[in-house]
């Protein structure tokens, strides 16, 4: 049997098991997600299709007694910093597995409205067109949060994209640096944010809008502009995206737009890092997920894009488990 259902298989079992484990002491914690992705995307050469995969599993364990000090790791697919996916060769014949520990850090949140983390930690990723959250930064984190405003501060490395092995990552030094505030007003958030890695430089703008009160069917409205620019050699406009999202119905909607390059150098794409289902040149993208099942640990996918890149067609499900 294919390997990618297989660990479907293993990681349904599992979560049937987390609603006994919820009892437990908290003095640990496991999620993840298992999920298949079946994609149909033109190219130049003509159709490709793909049956992909993808697990992932977090997990935390406390260091100290009371809790204030937490180990975290993720144990992901996925050969690279911007993709954790498997290709299972059941459309086109190729596979590729990968299994590696992607993160591992420490964070301390017993300090007030102040939680440090350090170690190889998420990306805070500045929309779609930012840094993928697939990937990883290797560094130190500063989290302060009250109730009406909410700051990051992340310095830190990404380097040896193709090492996903927290333990064999080769380092260079400091890379990377973000800032992110989130300001709370009455319901609504706004939420700014600028990034550098390499020479390009991230911005991002956003608003969350509880529109409710107004239509009862939908239950809110966020808008998120990205635009990313390299700076080596003067200005060069890689890209912009735009994203607007709705919640109707238990579905969440996304109509996207976004322009990328569409002949970028290899450093540009290594400096881009988004996510792979992005083509270059002006391209249009809808997408819609919801949640389903007990405990709402299904979920279902669609992705449909056209433009300058071709045409794809994207389906999946997501099983989610937990245990704590």
């Amino acid at each position: 049997m294919n390997k990618i259902y297989i660990l479907a298989i293993i990681f349904t079992f599992i979560s049937q098991t987390s609603v006994a484990q919820d009892k437990a002491d908290d003095w640990f914690g496991l999620s993840g997600r298992v999920r298949a992705v079946d994609r149909w995307e033109e190219r130049s050469t003509g159709t490709q299709h793909t049956v992909r995969g993808q697990v992932r599993a977090d997990a935390w364990v406390n260091v100290s007694p009371d809790g204030c000090v937490k180990l975290n790791a993720r144990v992901t697919s996925g050969q690279n910093y911007n993709s954790e996916w498997m290709v299972s060769g059941l459309a086109d014949g190729i596979e590729s597995y990968n299994i590696n520990i992607r993160r591992l850090f420490v964070d301390m949140s017993c300090l007030g409205k102040l939680k440090l983390e350090a170690g190889a930690m998420a990306v805070r990723t500045d929309g779609r067109l930012g840094l993928t959250d697939y990937g990883w930064v290797d560094g130190v984190r500063v989290y302060m949060k009250d109730e009406k405003r909410t700051m990051y501060l992340t310095v830190g490395e990404i380097s040896d994209l193709k090492t996903p092995n927290v333990f064999k990552r080769k380092h260079d030094g400091i890379n990377y640096i973000q800032a992110e505030v989130t300001q709370k007003i009455g319901k609504h958030d706004i939420f700014v944010s600028l990034s550098e890695y390499e020479d390009t430089i991230y911005s991002r703008a956003g608003l969350k809008y509880a529109i409710n009160k107004y239509f009862q069917w939908l239950e809110n409205v966020s808008l998120d502009y990205v635009s990313a620019e390299a700076m080596l050699s003067g200005s060069k406009k890689l890209g912009d995206h735009f994203e607007a999202a709705f919640n109707v119905k238990n579905w969440e909607i996304r109509l996207c737009a976004y322009n990328l390059e569409p002949n970028p150098t290899q450093q540009d794409k290594e400096n881009l890092l988004v996510k792979n289902f992005y083509g270059y040149g002006k391209n249009y993208y809808i997408e819609s997920d919801r949640d389903f099942g007990k405990n709402n640990n299904w979920n279902f996918t669609v992705r449909v894009r056209d433009g300058e890149a071709g045409k794809l067609l994207e389906t999946g499900f997501t099983r989610k488990f937990k245990i704590k």
